[in-house]
């Protein structure tokens, strides 16, 4: 559904929904943590307003200027759930112009000096202005100074190459990296020379005390530092069509059933046990695609949500919101690693070799998990577990799972060394 970002904005295109929206790239934004999956960013902008596009490990080189359509889901901002945003992945966006840099060219130009220069962009806050002066210079002190000459010289604004400098200066602050600050240090001193406006010197003045002291990175990170990561259970919308299933090997067919399942409005209840970290991420493939397929929003709990008593508390209390959620009629793809550690078996427990007194409590905190879990299970969405071993699952649960895939089904992918998570 082709639409424009006033309507995405406007609410014409609920949660989940797929859109296709074309517009220019206004800034990059600097990298999100999403449970342990970073999300590179962007501000897409089309005329008729502005929507954050959300990219999981991009790979791809994006640049403000860029004309692009967008293959996506419509979502919830996760560090802002009020505003909608649009998740998509490299291969459904699609450069269709560009202002600064040809796509094929870029990423020879991605160092200059001692900054990387997306991540530069990144934390800048007027990209245009910016990679205006790092095309014009190359980073470079001494291209710096003549540049800052030529300008004054022919009465044209410098505002571009203060932005310049201002952003090499947080990338300095925020990266504590003493070799990028020297360069800074060194372009400061060579344009204080020349004959200056006050108002460039006294900014020039402000970024030299900055600089100078690499320690007040916590009074400057709120300008560069990105939204707080978003740990326990985090909500997705991935994006997947039939030919994906192809990457699936030896889960296919457990696709193909859910999917199938789905159609005539039941849920299933599926175990997979894995042993290596092949597997693993192959049947975090096979929630991303059976999401992406059914339309139907993705939880997903990786095994860094239950690792630490924070995080773990965290994904406790959001599974109690996902069953409130799945108990008034929602369907939703539910993948889950680590259920061994909430709903423990007896084995389980006893490989805890936890005092008598955390015994108890464990028990206790696995009641409350189970009445969870009953809730979840009642519904008509897909839960999918990754687990090392079902005998570490309270066998009260496991044994309702609709399907067990023990790792022989993964025979003809190949496998990895190390453990699975």
């Amino acid at each position: 559904m082709s639409m424009n970002i006033e309507e995405i904005i406007n609410g014409k295109a609920p949660y989940g929904s797929k859109i296709v929206v074309e517009g220019n790239i206004r800034d990059l934004l600097p990298v999100f943590k999403l449970g342990d999956i970073s999300y590179d960013r962007f501000i897409l902008e089309d005329g008729t307003g502005r929507i954050v596009v959300l990219l999981p490990s991009s790979t791809k080189y994006y640049l403000p200027g860029d004309t692009v359509k967008v293959v996506g889901r419509v979502r919830p901002c996760p560090y802002a759930p009020s505003s909608p945003c649009i998740e998509s992945s490299d291969e459904e966006v699609e450069i269709r112009g560009w202002k600064w840099i040809d796509p094929h060219f870029r990423k020879e130009l991605d160092k200059m000096g001692n900054f990387y220069v997306r991540i530069l962009l990144q934390v800048s806050t007027v990209d245009d202005e910016v990679i205006r002066g790092i095309l014009e210079t190359s980073l470079d002190p001494m291209k710096i100074k003549e540049r800052f000459e030529y300008v004054l010289e022919k009465g044209e604004p410098a505002s571009y190459l203060i932005e310049t400098l201002s952003s090499m200066t947080m990338y300095s602050i925020f990266f504590r990296d003493l070799e990028a600050a020297k360069s800074v240090k060194t372009s400061i001193y060579l344009v204080k020379g020349l004959d200056l406006p006050e108002g460039i010197r006294s900014s020039l003045r402000i970024l030299e005390e900055m600089v100078d002291s690499l320690t007040s990175r916590e009074g400057l990170a709120s300008y560069v530092k990105p939204p707080e990561a978003v740990r326990g259970v985090v909500e997705r919308y991935p994006l997947a069509e039939d030919k994906d299933l192809k990457e699936l090997a030896g889960l296919e067919w457990v696709a193909n059933r859910i999917l199938k399942s789905l159609k005539e409005g039941k849920g299933e209840f599926v175990i997979i046990e894995i042993k290596d970290r092949t597997q693993l991420v192959l049947t975090r493939r096979l929630a991303e695609i059976v999401s992406g397929i059914s339309g139907l929003k993705l939880y997903y709990m990786p095994i860094s949500s239950v690792t630490d008593t924070e995080s773990f508390l965290e994904a406790a209390n959001d599974l109690k919101v996902i069953s409130d959620s799945i108990k008034s009629g929602e369907s939703a793809v539910i993948y889950l690693e680590g259920l061994e550690i909430l709903l423990p078996s007896d084995m389980m427990l006893s490989a805890m070799k936890l005092p008598e007194e955390g015994v108890e409590g464990a028990k206790v905190f696995k009641t409350e998990m189970g009445d969870l879990f009953e809730r979840l299970l009642q519904g008509n969405s897909v839960i999918i577990v990754a687990t090392t071993s079902k005998a570490l699952i309270d066998d009260k649960f496991s044994s309702k799972a609709t399907m067990l895939i023990s790792g022989t089904t993964f025979r003809d992918i190949g496998s990895t060394p190390g453990l699975p998570y």
